[in-house]
């Protein structure tokens, strides 16, 4: 499947005859099925295979900003399917914390983009990016868990799984610091902060993004 995709999904650009609305149903249903199989979470060899196949889960995620809902939705629920098997990956030991390392990365990437729908002017947008911040802040407590349950893990081998760890446990200053920067960016354009505040609070970051 994946080398059918990677052949078949398109770049997200703004096109607005036929054969650009032709592409983007394409691209949208190549991401839902990305993002079922994602969901899919009866077979960890399936997902795992799927998590290796980071370039095309970047290309498939690439258009987040580029139109309105209907090209973004289905953008966010892949990173949304992402962050939810990313998670439950770190069940299966160390070939699922491999799995969880290169989602949590891919997320770290479109981390930015995320942020930016929050200002989304689709009210169902703005709800799902919230949703992903809010499972990618998530991933602080689930890594430090896993971490504390390795059986049998000494000092050093604890050390470098925290260390592996980082990015996971950096989530919360990361999505601040997106979050100041959109609000500067906004205001730096003379546009309003009001929903982005309004969802920085729902996370538990100060209003005054």
């Amino acid at each position: 499947m994946n080398g059918q995709a990677e052949r078949d999904l398109q770049s997200w650009v703004t096109r607005d005859d036929s054969q650009g609305q032709q592409i983007w149903r394409l691209n949208q249903r190549i991401v839902s099925l990305l993002a079922e199989l994602l969901r899919y979470h009866n077979a960890p060899e399936s997902l795992m295979v799927l998590s290796n196949a980071s370039d095309l889960l970047l290309r498939a995620t690439d258009g987040m900003l580029v139109d309105g809902e209907a090209c973004t939705t289905p953008q966010l629920e892949l990173l949304e399917a992402m962050a939810v098997a990313a998670q439950l990956s770190l069940g299966w030991g160390v070939p699922g914390k491999a799995m969880a390392d290169g989602l949590w990365n891919l997320l770290k990437y479109r981390l930015p983009a995320t942020v930016q729908c929050l200002s989304h002017s689709s009210a169902h947008v703005r709800a799902l990016s919230t949703s992903v911040l809010r499972d990618i802040l998530h991933a602080e407590s689930l890594n430090i868990r896993y971490c504390k349950n390795i059986p049998g893990k000494n000092h050093h081998f604890e050390h470098l799984y925290y260390g592996k760890d980082m990015v996971a446990q950096d989530w919360h200053k990361a999505v601040e610091q997106c979050l100041t920067w959109e609000a500067h960016n906004r205001q730096a354009r003379g546009m309003s902060v009001y929903l982005l505040a309004l969802a920085a609070n729902a996370l538990g970051f100060s209003a005054n993004v």
